[in-house]
């Protein structure tokens, strides 16, 4: 591969970061959805209790995250650094999450995540750190 067609890769995929990210303040789940390979997984090593620490598949994040998605009033991303990594189908991506909940609550977390990419240039993987001590919403 040479160097121009890794940095063509690198800023697709810096671009699908970021679109995942309006989207989620956008609250539209199924564009969101839509990032994501049919055999995309999802890591949570540090996932609080009721989380899984392991997702495989695309219809199991979906039934993660639509319950998630719809328990928002609103999603703010805050603080966005997307750094794209030397291997063009890996990124980098620091966060902070200001959600109002649709029950009162608010969900305030800072996260740090590593998204992979496929050749079509859809997410096929995510590991993501977050503090667990934060999230007071459940799936």
């Amino acid at each position: 591969m040479t160097s121009t067609n890794q940095d063509d890769i690198r800023a697709r995929n810096v671009r699908t970061v970021r679109t995942f990210y309006r989207l989620q303040e956008a609250m539209d789940f199924e564009r969101w959805l839509e990032l994501w390979a049919e055999e995309a997984g999802q890591d949570i090593p540090y996932a609080p209790e009721g989380f899984p620490t392991t997702v495989r598949g695309k219809a199991n994040l979906e039934g993660l995250y639509r319950p998630l998605f719809e328990g928002f009033a609103e999603i703010h991303i805050q603080d966005l650094r997307v750094d794209p990594l030397n291997d063009p189908n890996r990124v980098l991506v620091r966060w902070h999450t200001h959600g109002p909940l649709k029950n009162g609550g608010l969900y305030e977390n800072d996260l740090v995540g590593v998204f992979e990419f496929g050749e079509d240039g859809r997410i096929t993987h995510l590991t993501e750190y977050l503090n667990p001590q934060k999230v007071n919403i459940h799936p």
